[in-house]
């Protein structure tokens, strides 16, 4: 499915099961400019997504046309994310290890 925040996948099922619960919430993988899709998804002219014969979905950005492998999204969560440094302007401020570091729990 594609939105203008970017290609949803929702699993076969989802959508009826949420129909017959009103409580059930739909679980979904989303793939969006975060992800490496570039640009953002042109709005109103392609109500679906074209897939090609060998799998790749298809979309247009404000960057061009794209092409995702749903084959080859990760699963799962994201990895950790870990800060060097945050700069500001001019001034770098470098990462200080405390209890929140991941590397010393």
């Amino acid at each position: 499915m594609v939105t203008i925040a970017g290609i949803l996948h929702v699993a076969p099922g989802e959508v009826d099961r949420a129909l017959s619960d009103s409580t059930y919430a739909i679980r979904y993988r989303s793939f969006d400019h975060l992800d490496g899709l570039p640009g953002m998804i042109t709005p109103g002219w392609v109500p679906s997504s074209p897939r090609s014969a060998d799998g790749l979905v298809w979309v247009a950005t404000d960057s061009g046309v794209a092409s995702v492998d749903p084959r080859t999204l990760p699963r799962g969560p994201a990895p950790p994310v870990l800060v060097e440094v945050v700069r500001v302007n001019v001034v770098s401020f470098p990462h200080r290890r405390n209890d929140h570091s991941p590397e010393e729990r």
